[in-house]
This record gives structure tokens, C-alpha cells and sequence, in this order.
């Protein structure tokens, strides 16, 4: 386990993290989250423990989409992606990250490609058994409000299910090529 400090005393990684910067940023403090992010993201790294950077980077994805920080987005779903189809291609966090991809191709225009991948990650949250918690039913939320504001009910529907017949592969590459 690593240890990163924080307000004064230690918390373990892998125990602690995800909960503080999910507990920040549903209290509405996403930029204490970002910043939590930015002290633990280092030690990961460093520490080479993959799996959890990945992680790391999937909520960081999360966050900065929730501050309209897209590029920052973007570069941090495509990294967790990147690592977690090296080390497993089924994990959740890709998912994930695609979906925070989804939302900033909507917030860029791209409502097709965001309904497509939307449809796909619908599916694939379904086939794990997934429950969203507070930052990917923030993400969903805004993604499903800007759908709506740009989409009929029937052309999302219709590009949702289209989505939903995607491979991991092909709505990987349509989200990291279209974000």
C-alpha cells in the first residue's frame, strides 16, 4: 500500500483515496478533488502500481470534465485507457472513461458519436453489473441533459442502439478520435 499525506496525517491509497476525492467532489469542492489527485497521481506513478493510476486517472477524468476542463479530460481518459487495455481490457474504468468521453464530444457538438458511445457504455455497465456512483451519475446526468437539449428522443435512441452494438475496440477508437 502507499501512503500519501493528507490534511496533516496519512491515508492508504488503496483504502482512502477514491472515497476522499468522491466525497470532495460530491460536496461540490471538485477542485480540492483535482487537487487530491495531484498528490497521490505522483506516488502511483512512481510507485509503477499501474492499476491504480489508471483509476486514479479515470476519476480525474471525471473531475476536470466536471470544470470544463476538456482537454484535460481527454488526456486523462485516454491515458487510464491506454493502461488499462495493457493491462485488462474488460475492466471497468475503461468503460468509464469512455463515457467521460462521451461527454465531452456532446460538449463539443459531437452528439452522434456521444450518443454511440453512451449506447455502448449503457450496455457494458448492464453486462458488469456496474452501479454508477456519484461522479459517473454526474457525468451521465449532464451527458443525458445535453442529449437531450440537441437530440430528438428517437434519433438518440436510434444512435444509443447503435452504440450498444459497438465492440470495445471500436467505441474506444471512436471515443478517443472523437473527444
Amino acid at each position: 500500500m502507499f501512503r500519501a499525506p493528507l490534511h496533516g496525517t496519512e491515508v492508504g491509497l488503496k483504502g482512502g483515496y477514491c472515497n476522499v476525492n468522491g466525497f470532495e467532489h460530491a460536496l461540490g469542492r471538485t477542485k480540492r478533488a483535482i487537487s487530491l489527485v495531484g498528490e497521490y497521481l505522483p506516488a502511483t506513478r512512481s510507485a509503477g502500481d499501474k492499476s491504480m493510476t489508471a483509476n486514479i486517472l479515470v476519476d480525474l477524468s471525471g473531475y476536470l470534465v466536471a470544470t470544463d476542463d476538456l482537454t484535460g479530460a481527454v488526456a486523462a481518459a485516454r491515458e487510464a485507457i491506454e493502461m488499462f487495455m495493457a493491462l485488462q481490457a474488460d475492466h471497468v474504468g475503461i468503460r468509464i472513461a469512455i463515457e467521460s468521453l462521451a461527454l465531452v464530444s456532446a460538449l463539443r457538438g459531437r452528439l452522434a458519436d456521444a450518443a454511440k458511445l453512451e449506447g455502448f457504455v449503457e450496455v457494458a455497465f448492464g453486462r458488469l453489473g456496474f452501479e454508477r456512483d456519484f461522479t459517473e451519475s454526474a457525468t451521465r446526468g449532464e451527458l443525458a441533459a445535453v442529449l437531450r437539449a440537441g437530440l430528438s428522443v428517437d434519433g438518440t435512441s436510434r444512435l444509443s442502439a447503435e452504440g450498444a452494438g459497438l465492440a470495445l475496440d471500436d467505441a474506444v477508437t471512436l471515443a478517443l478520435e472523437r473527444a
